[in-house]
């Protein structure tokens, strides 16, 4: 039986995280939305880390606060290989805590489109008064695994699009290769995602 796991990020206080929000990125919804960004991104938009988290390693999945997939260059070349979604690479500059480059080889990994497969029946969460039709805010997620083409193994989910979901054979992957900064969250287990 195919399972799912939510990626999430890992909160280790010795990895930076990004929470700024870049208020001058052009379509800056996009990317948690799975909507192309197109001509409108400026490759190489700068980020900086967090002051609010003092960790300085950059793992290959970042911690950030703005629903992007920000992930190493490391990462990007496996998901190339192995990954089946459809995938939107823009690439940024992190800046480190004092303004100085820590990596001008960072991505955001906007997976494009998303997948209507929440089990609703069963997912508990909180539902958009702004979107109808999908959530808030997610406690615990199941999915209708019919409803989810079997050749795709990383994907968006239609109710909650900042939700991306991995198929066991792309997580084994991933760690196999020594894949840093991620988080696999079991389907039906508790989950704060908002």
């Amino acid at each position: 039986m195919v399972e799912y796991f939510v990626l999430g990020r890992d909160l280790s206080a010795e990895n930076c995280a990004i929470y700024e929000n870049p208020g001058n990125l052009p379509n800056r919804h996009y990317p948690a939305r799975g909507i192309r960004m197109e001509d409108s991104y400026p490759d190489g938009y700068k980020f900086s880390m967090s002051k609010d988290m003092p960790g300085i390693r950059v793992p290959d999945i970042i911690n950030n606060a703005l629903g992007y997939l920000m992930i190493s260059a490391k990462l990007k070349e496996l998901l190339e290989k192995l990954g089946t979604a459809e995938i939107e690479y823009l690439r940024f500059t992190l800046l480190n805590h004092k303004r100085r480059v820590a990596s001008n080889q960072c991505f955001i990994a906007n997976l494009v489109g998303t997948v209507d497969c929440v089990d609703r029946e069963r997912t508990v969460g909180d539902l958009s008064a702004l979107n109808p039709g999908q959530f808030s805010r997610i406690k615990n997620l199941f999915l209708q695994k019919d409803k989810i083409d079997p050749a795709l193994n990383l994907f968006r989910i239609a109710a909650l699009p900042k939700v991306i979901v991995i198929r066991e054979d792309l997580k084994k992957e991933l760690e196999g290769q020594g894949i840093t900064g991620a988080r696999y969250v079991e389907l039906g287990a508790k989950l704060v995602i908002n």
